[in-house]
């Protein structure tokens, strides 16, 4: 049995024969006006086109052909970086310095610092294109300095660097002794502690008395130790305090003594400090250490006396350990300690202390004491003082005043008072010597050489007198 025929079909079918028709038209349409070459040419992938094919963008076209650069205009430059002469060390501020120099001019500007590759800080160059760089504490290890130079309207920049390694730092070991001057029998406590450290040392603190170990504590987390000793005998005990260093800071040393006495030994007592080759030379001060052992009770004070003269040469409230350092001229100085009462009571007294000092030779010499009319002459005068004393004097040659003739009337040198009015003619160096050429009218005029103590002023040696008469 055949199926009826739906009435709509042939519309169906026409319809989509028509929308295939028109599809078909508007595709051939741009074929059509193409050229047949580039229909039968298969399509070639992207990639290969770009490796293939000479042509390039705008944008690769720039990239492959450089633009010459424009020379800049100003002047070059050149950045020098000078670092420490000494080793650089933790827990220092060491000190650098950055020139900028160029053919033409000195650059002026700022230059930027970089350490150990970051910004660190900036600075201005002085007049000459010079700065001075103070670096911050750095620590232990290698570090890089770059200085860059930003340029100005005339100079071009530049840049240096430097690279440098921070090795340990030096330790300042404080000691003390308690008490510094005891009795037989009693504990003395030797502390020690470091002077304003960038961080606290560790190990250990060591007490020697010479290559003998007396004892030994480790640093607290403060970095202080205390060693207690005992039974140290009666004598002058000189103690190393020893630190071993650890991986920041080297070994460290300080020195203390402690005097230890029998029961009958005054409780005042006198010395000199350090070793000291007596006679010392005239105004160079003698360090001289005042010691205690307490109790002093109704003790308000202590002071010291030059025996022979009776003079009160320095005087020290309470009983606390002392220093003095007195200056004296050429004599001999038998020096006592006194410790004294409200009244003014002697209550104890020290043996004896024992102090000499000398004048150095003073000679002034003249190169004519007759010489013609306008003639000049040299006057001078020369001393050997040894090392290390040369820093104490200074030498004066001075033109005696009428009616003067540098005496203290006893036709000696004096040692002090006097002349010091007189004209001054030269001041020179001791390691120097003292020259002076001079010229005067006629007549008679007296000169004399002077050996003055630099801090005090005091005027340790005169020469004798020279006369020079001109006609």
């Amino acid at each position: 049995m055949r199926r009826p025929r739906n009435p709509a079909t042939p519309l169906c079918v026409a319809g989509l024969a028509a929308l295939a028709l028109g599809a078909l038209t508007m595709q051939a349409a741009p074929v059509a006006l193409a050229r047949p070459a580039a229909r039968a040419t298969p399509p070639v992938p992207a990639t290969a086109v770009r490796s293939a094919s000479p042509v390039r963008s705008a944008t690769a076209v720039r990239s492959a052909t450089p633009t010459a650069a424009v020379p800049d205009p100003r002047t070059p430059t050149t950045v020098t970086v000078y670092g420490p002469e000494e080793e650089r060390q933790y827990g220092r501020i060491h000190s650098s310095q950055a020139c900028v120099k160029s053919a033409s001019g000195t650059p002026q500007g700022q230059v930027v610092l970089y350490l150990d590759a970051r910004l660190w800080a900036w600075t201005v160059l002085n007049a000459g294109g010079c700065a001075s760089l103070y670096g911050p504490i750095m620590d232990r290890g290698p570090h890089s300095l770059m200085v860059k130079y930003t340029g100005s309207s005339t100079h071009a920049p530049s840049s240096a660097g430097e690279r440098f390694t921070v090795g340990k730092g030096n330790i300042f070991l404080q000691a003390a002794v308690d008490p510094p001057a005891s009795r037989v029998g009693s504990v003395v406590t030797v502390t020690a502690r470091f002077f304003d450290p960038p961080r606290a040392p560790t190990g250990k603190i060591t007490v020697l008395e010479e290559d003998r170990t007396l004892g030994s504590a480790p640093l607290g987390p403060s970095g202080t130790a205390s060693v207690a000793l005992k039974n140290l005998p009666v004598g002058t005990h000189n103690l190393s305090v020893v630190y071993a260093g650890d991986s920041w800071f080297h070994h460290g040393e300080e020195q203390v003594t402690a005097w230890v006495f029998a029961g009958e030994t005054s409780p005042v007592l006198l010395e000199m400090a350090g070793t000291v080759e007596l006679p010392l030379p005239s105004g160079i001060p003698a360090h001289i250490d005042l010691r205690t052992i307490p109790p002093l009770d109704g003790v308000v004070g202590v002071r010291l006396v030059d025996t022979r003269s009776g003079d009160v040469l320095g005087y020290s409230a309470g009983t606390s350990p002392h220093r003095w350092s007195p200056t004296r001229a050429d004599a001999v100085y038998d020096l006592q300690a006194q410790a004294v009462d409200a009244s003014g009571k002697v209550l104890h007294r020290s043996p004896l202390l024992r102090v000499a000092w000398e004048p150095p030779d003073t000679t002034l010499t003249a190169s004519s004491t007759s010489p013609a009319a306008g003639e000049p002459v040299t006057l001078g005068m020369e001393e050997d003082l040894g090392a290390g004393l040369e820093d104490h004097f200074v030498l004066r040659i001075l033109e005696l005043p009428d009616g003067t003739d540098g005496s203290d009337g006893t036709g000696q040198p004096s040692p002090e008072g006097g002349v010091d009015t007189g004209l001054l003619v030269a001041e020179c160096e001791p390691e120097d010597g003292c020259r002076a050429v001079v010229e005067r009218p006629t007549g008679t005029h007296r000169f004399v050489g002077l050996f003055v103590a630099r801090d005090t002023e005091l005027t340790i040696r005169r020469s004798a007198p020279v006369t020079v008469t001109w006609p």
